[in-house]
């Protein structure tokens, strides 16, 4: 990509964009980071633009960079909220606490055991969807197959677990 057009696109565009991101993230160094990668996307991916559409792809690519920004920070919020209410659920008394850990390994057995249960596909599934925090169509990409097939073996996964964690 040429440096003069990307240069001259972050003059034209850089301020816009800039406030643009600060409405939508709130933070003005998240702001600026997310500028930084949308003109980078641009050095790399520019010379597919029209020059008359340049300043509405930098803003297509700015909301994407800003939402994969907040899914992120999402993401660390509910491990955050997880992590907190591990640890204050097993702040009881010794009593309660013994019998928390005998009820919680048992559990965690029996659900080790129901995702034995599924196949390396579901397995694999459910792990990008549940552990890893991703959306159906982000699996469906990284797996290379339609969205369809990634949604028909969550909802085989959920049901096999259904009936396993049932016995």
């Amino acid at each position: 990509m040429d440096p003069a057009l990307v240069q001259t696109a972050y003059e034209d565009h850089a301020t816009d964009l800039k406030r643009y991101l600060l409405s939508i993230l709130r933070d003005d160094a998240t702001s600026e980071d997310a500028l930084q990668d949308t003109f980078e996307t641009f050095m790399q991916k520019g010379d597919s633009v029209a020059i008359k559409s340049t300043r509405a792809w930098l803003f297509r690519v700015a909301y994407q960079k800003a939402m994969l920004v907040k899914r992120k920070s999402a993401m660390r919020t509910r491990n955050h909220e997880k992590i907190a209410w591990r640890l204050q659920s097993t702040q009881f008394d010794e009593t309660e606490s013994a019998e928390s850990s005998t009820i919680l390994r048992e559990d965690s057995a029996r659900v080790t055991d129901a995702l034995g249960a599924l196949s390396e596909n579901q397995k694999t599934v459910v792990k990008m969807r549940i552990h890893d925090g991703l959306k159906f169509r982000e699996i469906a990409e990284e797996l290379n197959l339609p969205l369809g097939t990634v949604l028909t073996r969550m909802r085989s996964a959920l049901q096999k677990l259904r009936n396993e964690l049932e016995k």
